[in-house]
Formats: C-alpha cells, structure tokens, sequence
C-alpha cells in the first residue's frame, strides 16, 4: 500500500547541543521532502511534544499565560515546533500517520534511532539513519532526524542528477511524478 514505506522524520531531534531551531527543521523539512519522493516514499513527521519552539508569539507571552489564550470566546493552543510554519500536504505523506501508533510515540522512535545509530550507522548503512519493520501498520519505516536527513540526502544525491542510463532517467521522471510533475 501507500504506507509500505515511510520515511519517519523527527523534528527537533540529533542534534547534540539541543532541539534545533525552526529554520534548521525547515532546511531538514525540505530536504527530506526531496528524499522521499525521489525514492516513492511516503514522508511522516513526527514532532517532539516538548518543543517548544513558537512563530508569532512572544516568549513572555506564553509563559505568563500558559500553553493556551482566550480569544473571540475561545481558548486557543499556542501552535508549536515547525507545525507553526508548515501544513503538511497530504500527498507528501500519502495519508499515513505514524507507524506503529498502538506501540511507538516520539520518544520510542528516537530511543530506536539512537540504538540503532550508536555506531554511526543503522542497519541502511547510512550514517544516523535505520531501517525498522512496523508488522502493526505494514510499514518499512527509515527514522532520520533534523540533522541526520542531510547525511541521507547527501548519500542519494549522485544518484539524484545522474542522467547518463535508462533506469537513471527512469528514476528522475518517477520522482517528478511523485513532486506533481
């Protein structure tokens, strides 16, 4: 199906001296979008509750007035993490939400990554990435974060602008299909 492969990207996370900010989970954000379309699969996001990282809202203002305000009647949550600047287009995530939601939040997913990316690579052979099979949703998933989308990336772009066979060209008009080409 769709959500056979994902590739599950944690916002906020791998980045040794904190959660990055909003413009480096933007840079990450478009170039996982790359990656995944260029190799047909479907891309996740999953975004650490604890960020909290804001656009358009005072830091002041939400720690004197909480996580919410009251407005026109209503109480509203402060929008946080890179979720306050991106609306994730269904056709980029092909529909699927998280894999493995019964069993696997955001803290389980990066206690996984890290596992398997102690030794600087996961079972892919891509530093700071890992393979992990989901039986509950079908799903191969590939974890990457923030930063580690970029070593990804960067291991696929030779492949990305080659044009010199028929499987080459046969790729580069796959994924123009898959960006809406």
């Amino acid at each position: 199906g769709s959500c056979s492969d994902v590739l599950l990207l944690l916002l906020g996370a791998g980045d040794p001296d904190g959660p990055p900010d909003l413009a480096s989970q933007l840079r990450a954000y478009v170039v996982a979008s790359l990656a995944a379309t260029y190799t047909d699969m479907a891309l996740v996001l999953l975004e650490d509750a604890a960020d909290s990282t804001s656009v358009g809202c005072p830091d002041d203002t939400v720690e004197e007035h909480g996580s919410s305000f009251h407005f026109d009647g209503h109480y509203k949550i402060f929008p946080r993490g890179l979720s306050t600047l991106v609306r994730h287009p269904a056709w980029l995530s092909r529909g699927c939400g998280p894999p493995c939601p019964g069993s696997y939040g955001y803290g389980d997913w990066l206690g996984l990554w890290r596992s398997a990316s102690g030794g600087g690579e996961g079972e892919t052979g891509i530093p700071g990435a890992a393979w992990f099979l989901c039986e509950e949703s079908a799903s191969n998933v590939l974890v990457v974060t923030s930063e580690s989308v970029f070593t990804y990336f960067h291991q696929l772009r030779p492949e990305m602008v080659d044009r010199t066979s028929v499987e080459s060209i046969r790729r580069a008009r796959g994924w123009a299909v898959n960006l809406g080409a």
